[in-house]
């Protein structure tokens, strides 16, 4: 297993004065949100461009006197990019996701107010804030093998939520909100498909453009789910927990309902404090990929099972060392290269 870690800064209290700021920004924002859902952007969308909008006003407030937004100038966002860089410490990735969101904002109130604010223009769009593309954050890479072990260990530990959890993510390559929408029927013999190979699902949301997203079936590998998954039905068995969703969270009422981002989060914390490395979902979609890419399975099946629109994605995510894909092209051609 390569093990690099992955560092992550958590900046909590960053829009807390959001409730405090003037009325007339808040009714920018306000119409944005609206412009937003009027523009079929999916509920999630909007809640995070909400989150992030709300951030960039909790700091305009207490450093910039509250200024008006149509008011700022461009320094004003240099001040604010320099902030995220310097004081949060943000990698240069989610500073372009950040400034895409306020630029989008600018756009917006450009056709929102370009009657009253006729010679208003997006100030943000071009401003040079550096390489955007780049993550602070290094690549985790694991073996089958090591989540062998760990698999191993979650189930020794009785975690079987997690283990399951585990063997969820490492047989489907699926993203956090997609595992949210997984149900106990999902896993019936009226879902297996091809000789009981895959299970096959019932429609989910997934990450994609509109309020509806991409709408499809996932197929999980049966034999990598089906020994931690038993554990898990056993264990909700005997603690009378008749909810649909595969994975749950007991409410205030003591009444168990569909698990939240938040769990799967809390899932993933406590993967990282029994194995003592930063563990994060998004590695299992690589190590997914690469299994499929490393067992020749052909790259218009592998765009398929991950739900993508071009087969250029595989290279994303594909974490096979240069030097090994040079050794199997060689194998292939079994010796043919003459002196």
């Amino acid at each position: 297993m390569k093990t690099i870690i992955r560092k992550t800064i958590y900046n909590k209290g960053v829009t807390k004065d959001f409730s405090s700021i003037k009325d007339e920004n808040k009714k920018l924002v306000d119409e944005y949100l609206k412009y937003l859902a009027a523009t079929n952007h999916s509920k999630i969308t909007i809640e995070s461009y909400y989150e992030i909008l709300k951030g960039f006003f909790s700091w305009n407030y207490q450093n910039n006197n509250d200024e008006f937004f149509l008011l700022l100038k461009k320094k004003d966002f240099i001040f604010y990019f320099s902030y995220l860089r310097m004081t949060l410490l943000l990698s240069p990735k989610r500073i372009g996701t950040i400034k895409a969101v306020l630029s989008s904002f600018s756009t917006a109130l450009e056709l929102l107010y370009e009657d009253t604010y006729a010679t208003y223009k997006n100030k943000v769009k071009y401003l040079d804030i550096g390489d955007t593309k780049k993550d602070r954050r290094d690549k985790l890479v694991l073996s089958e093998a090591y989540l062998k072990k760990m698999l191993d260990k979650l189930v020794e530990l009785k975690k079987y939520h997690l283990a399951c959890f585990l063997a969820v993510l490492i047989s489907s390559g699926l993203r956090r909100r997609e595992i949210l929408q997984l149900k106990l029927s999902d896993f019936d013999d009226n879902h297996k498909y091809y000789k009981g190979m895959f299970y096959k699902t019932d429609k989910i949301r997934g990450k994609g453009r509109g309020v509806e997203g991409k709408i499809f079936s996932s197929f999980i590998l049966a034999s990598s789910i089906d020994p931690y998954l038993n554990l898990w039905l056993e264990k909700r068995k005997k603690l009378n927990i008749d909810n649909p969703y595969l994975f749950i969270k007991k409410n205030k009422d003591g009444k168990y309902e569909q698990a939240k981002i938040r769990t799967l989060d809390s899932y993933a914390k406590s993967i990282s404090n029994i194995f003592g490395f930063p563990f994060y979902m998004h590695s299992c979609r690589h190590f997914y990929t690469t299994k499929l890419k490393s067992q020749n399975v052909p790259d218009e099946v592998i765009t398929f099972l991950l739900h993508w629109n071009s087969v250029s994605m595989i290279n994303v995510y594909d974490d096979t060392k240069p030097d090994e894909k040079f050794k199997k092209y060689l194998s292939k051609r079994n010796n043919s290269f003459k002196k």
